[in-house]
């Protein structure tokens, strides 16, 4: 069993919410002792431990480790940090405006210079204040 399997069978056996696993007692036996072994020779590393609402909702803004999150399309560098744009929005439930500078603020894309990142949140703040302008006037 590779430490991805086994990292796998933890995390279904902890979130079954029936409290079964699709998993044997074996696996899962198998899978927490290569976890300890890692543990044992990383001792800087801890275990810490967090109620099930709390680990639904670090899955849901992705701050847990998703395949989908461990790589990104292009130049930027998101995929190399544990908090990704993707999160914040989802978190703070932002408009497309504010999380578009978050993602500006955020990014290093090779090849554009950091001026350029922020004449483009000016732009975009000029437009969002337009348009909040224009939402007053009707009201």
């Amino acid at each position: 069993m590779t430490n991805k399997e086994a990292a796998q069978i933890i995390r279904t056996a902890v979130l079954c919410e029936d409290g079964k696993s699709k998993y044997s007692d074996q696996d899962i036996k198998f899978a927490l002792e290569i976890a300890a072994e890692l543990l044992d020779r990383h001792p800087k590393h801890k275990i810490i431990s967090i109620s099930r609402e709390e680990y639904k909702k670090l899955a849901r803004v992705g701050i847990l480790n998703t395949s989908v999150r461990a790589y990104n399309r292009g130049n930027s560098d998101y995929s190399q940090h544990v908090i990704q744009p993707w999160s914040i929005w989802i978190d703070w439930n932002l408009n497309p405006w504010d999380a578009d500078i978050v993602k500006r603020v955020l990014r290093t894309k090779q090849g554009e210079s950091r001026l350029l990142d922020y004449e483009k949140i000016i732009h975009i703040c000029e437009e969002r204040i337009r348009q909040i302008n224009c939402e007053n006037e009707q009201e």
